[in-house]
């Protein structure tokens, strides 16, 4: 699958409530003051052989599920509300942030968008998982203007209630890029 970029980044908050955007779906796009995705790193999703031996040689191989599956997300200009809404974070009634003891990411669902090399739709869809974000660089200015750095916030892919992992989907057909979008829960209808 060679796609030709990275377009969108959706999460949703798996918070049992309708799907809403702004409230518990976000999406990072590039629109203005919004956010912009630079690369997703997507690893283990294939699980580690183990070989069983027996006669002097390789019996058997078990290489069933999926392995340790993880995604960093390079974020340029990630908002606020959506870095704290997917780490847990809740704000007082003057707007400040606290991380306690107590502070726990929720579980969100995660779905990537972009297109191939042939103006297919590549929609890769991770059903449950969690984000962390390990911390953020402050550097002195230069006197001269910079690119803006992205930030990277990881997410732990798990498994949904049904034991699904992650969906993808390539393709043009409107209705399974809605089936993709609605086992997210991203859509209402899950």
């Amino acid at each position: 699958m060679a796609t030709v970029g990275f377009e969108k980044l959706t999460i949703r908050v798996q918070d049992n409530a309708t799907p809403t955007i702004g409230k518990n779906v976000f999406e990072i796009s590039g629109k203005k003051d919004g956010g912009a995705t630079a690369t997703a790193k997507i690893s283990g999703l294939a699980s580690e052989p183990v070989k069983t031996y027996g006669s002097n040689k390789p019996y058997y191989v078990s290489s069933k599920g999926v392995g340790d599956a993880k995604i960093d997300l390079d974020i340029i200009d990630m908002p606020q509300l959506v870095l704290d809404a997917v780490l847990g974070l809740k704000a007082d009634e003057n707007g400040v942030v606290t991380a306690t003891s107590e502070t726990e990411a929720p579980y969100c669902s995660v779905l990537l968008e972009d297109s191939d090399i042939r103006g297919n739709s590549v929609l890769l869809g991770f059903m449950s998982g969690k984000f962390s974000y390990d911390g953020t660089d402050l550097e002195t200015l230069q006197g001269k203007a910079t690119e803006l750095k992205p930030e990277t916030i990881s997410y732990a892919v798990s498994a949904d209630d049904e034991g699904r992992y992650y969906t993808k989907y390539v393709g043009t057909t409107d209705t399974a890029i809605a089936a993709v979008k609605t086992s997210l829960g991203i859509v209402a209808g899950a």
